[in-house]
This record gives structure tokens, C-alpha cells and sequence, in this order.
């Protein structure tokens, strides 16, 4: 599980008023878990562990215009591990893993009197969930 809490700022070098409006991440963290059972009867425990975003981690692009939309993409490359418990005869072992998407949206409608942009997306086995607050 990848949650992340972030802060965005306009991103004025790619920002073209009254036709696209680009955030980046002003500052943030990204909380990263793994824990759980395969069909093996495997455990995998990785984490808690955080780490900082930085602007390149994520972006916002927002369109304006008559049907206006928004689209986010978070990614931080970092890496870790991960304790794999099997039960014998399985061999045990600790595994690298990348810690890395945090945010996808598909293109979504962007409504200016909303308090909230809110949604869930899933992508292969996959969920995204994401709340955006003024």
C-alpha cells in the first residue's frame, strides 16, 4: 500500500493560460507498506517506510477550455526490501522491490465549483484512489 500526502504548485514553464495549467509537487511524502499472503502461503512484510517527493515526483495537468480535465501522475523511484516467510519445504528470502507509482488518473471531467477532485482508478491489479483539496 503507497499512500502519499502532498502540497502542488502551478509549474509556470509549462503552464499556457486559458489552454493547460501544469502543477508539480511542492513538497510531500509518499508512505509505503507491503504486507500480505501469496498463494503459496508466502508472508511478505515490507515497511513502514517514507520518503520525500520532490517536484519531478508527480504532475497535474489540468486543461481548460469548454470540458475542462484533469490527469495526475505521481512517480518517485525508490527501492527497498521486502522479508518473504515461506513455509517449509519453501526457501525463505528477502526480495528488492521498487517503491514507485504512487498516483495514475485516467483523463478525468474537472469541475471548477467542486470542494473535492476525488475517484478511483484500477490498472491491471492495481488501485488508485486520490482526493485532491484546495
Amino acid at each position: 500500500m503507497i499512500t502519499a500526502e502532498v502540497e502542488w504548485e502551478i509549474d509556470s514553464a509549462n503552464t499556457r493560460p486559458g489552454i493547460v495549467t501544469q502543477y508539480r509537487v511542492k513538497s510531500g511524502t509518499m508512505h509505503w507498506e507491503q504486507k500480505g499472503t501469496d498463494q503459496d502461503g508466502c508472508t511478505h512484510q515490507g515497511g513502514p517506510q517514507t520518503f520525500d517527493l520532490t517536484p519531478q515526483d508527480g504532475v497535474i495537468v489540468k486543461t481548460d477550455g469548454q470540458q475542462p480535465t484533469y490527469q495526475a501522475t505521481g512517480m518517485a523511484i525508490h527501492y527497498t526490501q521486502v522479508t518473504v516467510t515461506c513455509p517449509p519445504p519453501l526457501a525463505s528470502y528477502t526480495s528488492d522491490v521498487s517503491a514507485s507509482d504512487w498516483l495514475i488518473t485516467p483523463v478525468v471531467p474537472f469541475d471548477a465549483r467542486a470542494t473535492e477532485l476525488s475517484g478511483t482508478y484500477e490498472m491491471g491489479d492495481i488501485t488508485y484512489s486520490w482526493q485532491f483539496h484546495p
